[in-house]
């Protein structure tokens, strides 16, 4: 086993079979991974719980994602309105995920972009502790 790269507290590790990212809970006890949406840096916050990858109006513009359909999005702080997108390139660690399903909500922070299930499902999700890893099949 060889690290290829090393990505602040990520560590990128490429087997035969597998990537795997190990990402450390921040000092907030939130794992959150830097990556590119369509080429533009921003920083994940890891979230099992959202459905698809979800970010700001001003997000989305700077990602070059257009607004599809208008749909109504259960939140943990009640419903509000959002849109569907795809994201047509998603990296983390080195990663490239493609054709990933996104929500622009108008409402969330400029400084958040859940990194949800619609990504996620791409990887095998272990969680101990302070450390997480996600493990995807090449």
């Amino acid at each position: 086993v060889c690290p290829s790269s090393t990505f602040q507290n990520h560590i990128k590790i490429e087997l035969a079979a597998d990537i795997e990212i190990n990402v450390v809970a921040d000092k907030d006890s939130h794992f959150r991974i830097k990556g590119k949406i369509n080429g533009h840096a921003v920083t994940f916050l890891i979230d099992t719980g959202a459905s698809a990858v979800t970010m700001s109006d001003k997000v989305a513009k700077l990602a070059k994602l257009t607004k599809d359909k208008k749909i109504t999005i259960n939140t943990a702080a009640g419903k509000v309105t959002g849109y569907t997108s795809t994201i047509a390139e998603l990296t983390i660690s080195g990663t490239t995920l493609t054709s990933i399903a996104a929500i622009i909500q108008p409402t969330i922070d400029d400084n958040i972009i859940l990194l949800g299930m619609s990504a996620l499902k791409n990887f095998t999700i272990k969680q101990e502790g302070a450390s997480m890893l996600l493990t995807r099949k090449r």
